[in-house]
């Protein structure tokens, strides 16, 4: 018999040349760490057990052995998500998270979940436990929502199933945009961040936008090499909305990936809705927004009944003449 090793098959051999470097081990990039927004106790326990006692009471006051204790907690916990060149998610412990995001002036999440947690508690949002700026990433720390992405469990739903997660994301999404501010108050983040449009800029923040015309406008100076007639003839038709003054709080990127499910303990065969997660894109924005970016992520060939189960409040037909044009200008702005 023999006892060499086993050759691998040729497609097997690429697979493994093509796969992505572990996110972790860009963690060398890091030579310092900051905590920007206090860490809870259960944090600063768990970072403790890393520091081999070096680590003092406060986190932050040896911003060293903070260094070393979060290097070792993000290595020694299980990804829940990856992407190489953006980021990851680790499981702390049953009750934590950590999701390591590359740039650290952005604090988007952090400032929504604490928002959501003071204005809007029952929205299942997950709850912050705080941020540190870690050259050149940032770490948030959030609670852990259980259960498994709606990606995952929306194929082998029936129909009354997806009927009845509908039904549950509705009265979220209502809660959500019952969450209002008037014409004239900054636009994005719910402290001053500035609003994201990543058709204009995939990192960018843009501040001091206080009406829905001003961010209409922001949306359209997206780069782009077509004529102009084409876009003043596409604006022309937003003359005819009828559109509410002021914003509603926005989550910015309602998709299957960011619905956290499982099954429904009093039934036999239902599912409810555990959370709601990534808040990166959150914050006020006018009404017709969140139902323009759902479908940014909509295939134009491949089947996904997913988009004919949409909650009445955020889906386009509440705004089709926006959710129109928006649609036009994407594939203008990809084509030209």
């Amino acid at each position: 018999m023999a006892t060499g090793p086993i050759a691998k098959p040729s497609s097997e051999k690429v697979a493994i040349k093509n796969q992505a470097p572990d996110f972790r081990t860009r963690l060398d990039l890091a030579k310092s760490a900051t905590v920007v927004f206090p860490l809870s106790n259960e944090v600063a326990d768990l970072l403790a057990k890393f520091s081999g006692g070096c680590l003092k009471e406060v986190p932050g006051d040896d911003s060293e052995a903070l260094l070393v204790s979060l290097k070792q907690l993000l290595w020694n916990s299980p990804k829940l998500w990856e992407c190489p060149v953006r980021g990851m998610v680790v499981k702390c412990n049953e009750k934590i998270v950590a999701k390591v995001i590359t740039g650290n002036r952005d604090y988007t999440e952090q400032t929504s979940m604490q928002f959501l947690a003071q204005k809007a508690p029952d929205i299942p949002a997950p709850r912050a436990h705080g941020l540190i700026k870690f050259e050149p990433f940032r770490v948030i720390f959030m609670s852990y929502i259980p259960g498994t992405t709606l990606t995952h469990a929306w194929p082998e739903m029936s129909h009354e199933e997806k009927l009845s997660i509908k039904q549950q994301l509705e009265k979220i999404f209502c809660r959500l945009r019952s969450l209002r501010q008037p014409e004239g108050k900054l636009l994005g983040g719910v402290h001053g961040e500035g609003v994201k449009e990543m058709r204009v800029d995939e990192c960018g923040l843009f501040k001091g936008i206080t009406t829905s015309v001003e961010f209409s406008n922001l949306q359209f100076s997206a780069r782009h090499h077509g004529s102009n007639s084409y876009v003043k003839l596409l604006r022309s038709l937003l003359d005819h909305e009828n559109l509410q003054a002021g914003s509603v709080f926005t989550h910015g990127d309602v998709r299957t990936d960011n619905i956290m499910v499982k099954k429904d303990p009093g039934t036999t065969d239902g599912y409810i809705v555990t959370g709601v997660i990534d808040w990166e894109d959150s914050g006020f924005y006018p009404p017709y927004y969140e139902c323009t970016t759902l479908t940014r992520t909509q295939s134009l060939v491949d089947e996904d009944d997913w988009y004919l189960y949409l909650p009445r409040v955020i889906s386009p037909s509440e705004f089709p003449i926006r959710w129109l044009v928006d649609r036009l200008w994407g594939i203008h702005v990809r084509t030209t």
